[in-house]
């Protein structure tokens, strides 16, 4: 939608604007998308509590998918709250340990922390469950960097 192409476009004001009027209109039928989209919009304007709560809305709209938790964790991230960053990665990695974007961000927000015993269990889970040969080489190769 326009309002997506505004977010990618840099023209975060005008993205709020135009998703905001989308999701007035009850026909919208991606409203946890759009609700995507408000977040990564706020994001754009340094807004990291309005971010969030357009992040939640998308997740209580769409509970099965972890792409609204994502974003979240992501914005965190950005704003330096790590703490809540993993938190969020780490409740990704239980409901799908396969999940390789949410280890990655584990990865990045842990990095430094001196937690390698539970990273190796987290990167062991996501060897087990993950379908994809590449992913489970890659998880693998992050493995052997944490015992390095």
């Amino acid at each position: 939608n326009y309002g997506s192409l505004l977010v990618e476009v840099g023209e975060y004001r005008k993205a709020v604007k135009q998703l905001k009027l989308a999701l007035e209109d009850p026909r919208y039928r991606n409203q946890a998308l759009a609700f995507v989209n408000l977040g990564d919009a706020y994001v754009g304007l340094k807004n990291l509590e309005e971010a969030v709560k357009a992040y939640r809305k998308a997740h209580m709209l769409s509970p099965n998918s972890s792409f609204s938790q994502l974003k979240e964790a992501d914005a965190y991230v950005q704003f330096q709250q790590l703490h809540y960053a993993q938190a969020l990665y780490e409740t990704i990695l239980r409901k799908e340990p396969a999940n390789q974007q949410a280890l990655m961000g584990l990865l990045t927000v842990m990095k430094d922390k001196g937690e390698a015993g539970l990273l190796r269990s987290y990167i062991q889970a996501f060897i087990k469950s993950s379908p994809d040969e590449l992913q489970k080489a890659w998880a693998k190769q992050q493995l052997s960097n944490i015992h390095k």
